[in-house]
């Protein structure tokens, strides 16, 4: 309920623990097949970017993931990279680096099937955790 919630400024997209306070948020571009690339003016960067701004009480870790295709080192190293970019993006919108953190996963935690395009497309993604300091 709205008035039980301990975090009222909460970005709409991002998804609530039980306090109504942000806990993850999903960024809804997927990477090309072996692409790290990212636009840094991408609406779902500028809400994170917005919100750790606003809120100095949260700092955010940064996870990339991959397709089930390719090697274990090569799925990590490219994971890790998709996340490194979207930490100095955020970085680069005035987000303070102390309060950041990225790694990459590689091919785990699948949010869809690697047997179509469409899934593969759907795991190459970005996770951003939210954490609140007390």
């Amino acid at each position: 309920l709205d008035f039980l919630d301990e975090c009222p400024n909460t970005v709409k997209d991002f998804i609530v623990d039980y306090r109504g306070c942000p806990s993850g948020f999903q960024l809804r571009f997927h990477f090309v097949k072996n692409q790290v690339t990212i636009d840094e003016e991408n609406v779902d960067i500028l809400k994170i970017a917005k919100y750790l701004k606003e809120n100095k009480n949260f700092s955010a870790q940064i996870i990339g993931y991959t397709d089930s295709r390719g090697s274990k080192s090569l799925n990590i190293k490219l994971s890790k990279q998709r996340a490194q970019n979207v930490y100095f993006a955020l970085i680069k919108h005035g987000v303070e680096s102390s309060r950041l953190s990225f790694d990459g996963l590689g091919a785990k935690d699948f949010i869809a099937s690697n047997d179509t395009d469409e899934g593969r497309k759907l795991n190459r993604r970005i996770y951003v955790r939210f954490i609140e300091e007390y």
